[in-house]
C-alpha cells in the first residue's frame, strides 16, 4: 500500500474540503493539466524568457490570468550544449535513467530527468544538477510587491521540466491563498502543504504527483527523492478527490503517471469509489466535509482484497496516528516571505460567516486529535 493511514487521509479530505469551502468560487472549473502538448503547446529553451510563458500558461490553466506575476531567474543561467539525452548543469552531465533501468533496480518509479542529486566526482561525468532546495535560497521563492506578485526560480531548475512545474504549481497555490487572504488571517500550517493542496485544486495534480516521488543515477548509485512536501501518497488522495469532483477523466492521467505515482493514484481512486459520501459532498457541500463529516469505505482494489494490507506512514508530510494538529507548525522550516502586504479584497458577509461556523467546528473537533 502507498496510501497514507486513514488519519493522514481524513486530515487531507477535510483540507481540501475546508480549501473548496472558502474559496470555490474564486477555483472555479479548472482543467486537470496533463505534461503535454495539449497544455504546453509553447517551445522551451530552457532560458527565462521560456521559463516566464510557461509561468503564463500555468496562470491561464489555473484562472489566474489576470493576477499581475513577473518572474525573475535567480544564478547564472548554463547555456552549455549537452548530448542528447543527458542533463547538464555545472560542466558535468547525467544520462537520463530509462523505465528498464529503474525496473533493473526494483523501484518501480519513473526516470527522473527533472532532478539528479549526485555528487561530483574526479572523472567529471557527474555534478550537482538538481534544483536549489528552498532552504538554500538566499532569497524566497515569491515576494510580493504590492501590486504584483515576483516568483524567483533559480536558473538550475530551467533545465529540469519536473521540478520547475513542480514548484510553479506551488507557487501558484500559495500565491491564490496569499491574493485571498482576508486582513488579519494566516494561512493554515504547514504553509507548503497548504499551498500544495491549493496547487492540486488550481488542476496541477499530476504534475506534483511528478515531483512527488523521483528517480535518478549518481556516482553512488540510484537515489529516490521528492520536490514536495507531500508524499507520494498524500498527493494522490487529493489528486483523486479534484477528478471526482470535477469529473474529469483519469486514462489519460495514469499514462503521463511514472509507475509508483500512477499505482498510488489507483489506490486512492479505489478508495474513493468505496467512499462515494466524500465525493458527493466535496461537490455539494465541502463545508460539512471540512467538518468530519464523513467515514472512509474500505478500497475495492485486488490486492486489498487479497492480502488485506495496512497503510504506511513512511515519509509523510502529515503524522498519520495520535497528533496534536498544532504540532504540523514544527514541520515548515523554510517558508516564502512576502515582503509587503498588499490591501485585501472586501469580504462577503454572509460567506465569512458562514467561514467563521466551519473553522470553530474544525478548532472543536480536531482538538483531541
Amino acid at each position: 500500500m502507498i496510501l497514507p493511514p486513514d488519519t493522514t487521509t481524513s486530515l487531507l479530505i477535510r483540507r481540501m474540503g475546508a480549501l473548496y469551502h472558502r474559496l470555490d468560487r474564486e477555483i472555479g472549473t479548472r482543467p486537470l493539466v496533463l505534461p503535454d502538448s495539449t497544455y504546453f503547446p509553447d517551445p522551451f529553451t530552457s532560458d527565462e524568457k521560456s521559463v516566464r510563458k510557461l509561468v503564463r500558461r500555468m496562470a491561464l490553466h489555473a484562472g489566474m490570468a489576470d493576477v499581475p506575476i513577473r518572474v525573475k531567474g535567480i544564478g547564472n543561467e548554463h547555456t552549455d550544449s549537452c548530448e542528447k539525452g543527458a542533463n547538464c548543469c555545472g560542466g558535468g552531465c547525467h544520462s537520463e535513467s530509462t523505465p528498464d533501468a529503474e525496473a533493473a533496480h526494483g523501484t518501480g518509479g519513473q526516470a527522473a530527468k527533472a532532478q539528479s542529486n549526485a555528487d561530483s566526482c574526479s572523472s567529471g561525468s557527474c555534478g550537482s544538477c538538481g534544483p536549489v532546495p528552498d532552504s538554500e535560497m538566499s532569497e524566497p521563492r515569491l515576494v510580493d510587491l504590492g501590486d504584483s506578485w515576483l516568483i524567483q526560480i533559480p536558473t538550475s531548475e530551467f533545465g529540469h521540466d519536473v521540478a520547475l512545474t513542480t514548484n510553479i504549481a506551488k507557487t501558484l497555490g500559495l500565491i491564490l491563498l496569499l491574493d485571498t487572504l482576508p486582513n488579519g488571517a494566516t494561512i493554515e500550517e504547514p504553509i507548503d502543504v497548504s499551498a500544495e493542496i491549493a496547487g492540486t485544486a488550481l488542476g496541477f495534480g499530476a504534475l506534483l504527483l511528478e515531483g512527488s516521488y523521483l528517480y535518478s543515477k549518481s556516482c553512488g548509485g540510484p537515489k529516490i527523492g521528492r520536490i514536495t512536501r507531500l508524499s507520494c501518497g498524500e498527493l494522490a488522495i487529493l489528486t483523486a478527490l479534484f477528478v471526482a469532483r470535477g469529473k474529469h477523466k483519469s486514462r489519460a492521467l495514469k499514462r503521463h503517471l511514472g509507475t509508483t505515482q500512477a499505482s498510488a493514484y489507483r489506490e486512492a481512486e479505489a478508495l474513493l469509489l468505496a467512499s462515494r459520501n466524500i465525493v458527493d459532498m466535496l461537490t455539494s457541500d465541502p463545508g460539512k466535509l471540512a467538518c468530519g463529516n464523513f467515514s472512509l469505505g474500505t478500497s475495492t482494489s485486488l490486492w486489498d482484497r487479497l492480502f488485506g494490507t495496512k497503510r504506511s506512514n513512511s515519509n509523510g508530510a502529515i503524522p498519520g496516528g495520535d497528533f496534536d494538529i498544532h504540532e504540523l507548525e514544527a514541520m515548515l522550516e523554510i517558508e516564502p516571505s512576502p515582503v509587503k502586504r498588499r490591501k485585501p479584497r472586501a469580504p462577503d458577509v454572509v460567506h465569512e460567516e458562514l467561514r467563521a461556523l466551519v473553522d470553530d467546528a474544525f478548532a472543536e473537533s480536531t482538538k483531541d486529535v
